[in-house]
């Protein structure tokens, strides 16, 4: 079991309303000690693994079908995967779309992929 922080990606759908600033707020109205950090595909949660995950389940029960969850394997601070500078990104190799996911998904997978591969 690891002991460092966890670090979870949020993509959130365009089409529904979610907003990141509306997490944000939920987070610190909800007293959740997160980190966070906006992104181009929604937004990176991080800190340790019980505290992540309670406040990834209040997301879940909020916004059934307005988010897409996947852990990340590097920390916020890491800006060597990061879409802009081009570096190669290994999370999104494991992102697939699943039971539930709309044709927003496979859309925003395929910027994701031509993105990472550039």
């Amino acid at each position: 079991m690891e002991d460092g922080p966890e670090t979870w990606m949020v993509v959130i759908h365009p089409e529904t309303g979610v907003k990141v600033t509306g997490i944000i707020s939920l987070a610190y109205r909800l007293h959740f000690p997160v980190r966070m950090k906006e992104t181009c595909f929604g937004l990176l949660v991080e800190s340790d693994r019980d505290t992540v995950r309670g406040f990834l389940n209040v997301l879940r029960e909020r916004y059934p079908s307005g988010i897409f969850l996947k852990r990340r394997g590097y920390s916020i601070s890491d800006t060597r995967v990061c879409g802009k500078t081009f570096a190669p990104d290994l999370t999104f190799t494991g992102l697939k779309p699943g039971y539930g996911n709309g044709p927003w998904f496979k859309r925003a997978i395929g910027q994701f992929v031509n993105l990472s591969s550039s």
